[in-house]
């Protein structure tokens, strides 16, 4: 019986120490809140259909971007990378998620 006792409390331990590594390593991470604008040469345009809406996200920098598109009462896109010149689309399903901006990422 002290064998499975010991046993129990190791793995107390290390679930312990595994959940202080991950806060810890959380502390440095910027919120999506606070992140950076996209730069004004991302261009946006955004159409709306019947049941969804769309935003088109076109880079007219001379550099690469990594940019995701931010709504209000809808899903975020994933953060993309976008090479000078080319564009990416994301589409919402619903009328009431609110295009909210880009943000680099």
């Amino acid at each position: 019986m002290n064998k499975a006792i010991a046993k129990v409390t190791h793995l107390v331990r290390l679930a312990a120490i595994g959940t202080a590594a991950t806060s810890l390593s959380l502390v440095g991470a910027v919120p999506p809140s606070l992140a950076a604008p996209a730069p004004t040469c991302v261009s946006t345009r955004r159409s709306t259909g019947r049941a969804s809406q769309t935003v088109r996200v076109t880079n007219d920098c001379k550099t690469t971007q990594r940019v995701k598109v931010l709504w209000a009462f809808g899903f975020d896109s994933a953060c993309n990378t976008l090479a000078p010149g080319t564009s990416f689309s994301h589409t919402v399903v619903g009328r009431s998620p609110r295009f909210d901006g880009l943000k680099k990422c």
